[in-house]
């Protein structure tokens, strides 16, 4: 039997995000965003176009309702991380 997944990665203080799933009701475009997103580090909206090849309407729609549904936080300079 092999032991649960760590919590920490192998840098200090560094939370693995792959623990945390992404909620079952959410849409495609939703869940994409979510995935890409983690809680430490910030990612523009900009390298969010680039990587879910979402339109500009399609990922900022997608990204209220992930921050009206307390998923992710809108950082100043259009970044977002997901919340704890």
């Amino acid at each position: 039997m092999l032991p649960p997944p760590s919590k920490k990665s192998k840098k200090k203080g560094e939370l693995v995000d792959q623990l945390q799933l992404a909620p079952s009701d959410l849409s495609d475009h939703e869940r994409a965003i979510f995935k890409l997103l983690s809680t430490d580090t910030p990612q523009q909206i900009d390298a969010l176009v680039e990587s879910t090849k979402l339109s500009i309407p399609q990922l900022t729609s997608a990204l209220l309702t992930l921050e009206m549904r307390e998923l992710i936080r809108a950082l100043p300079g259009k970044c977002f991380v997901r919340k704890l």
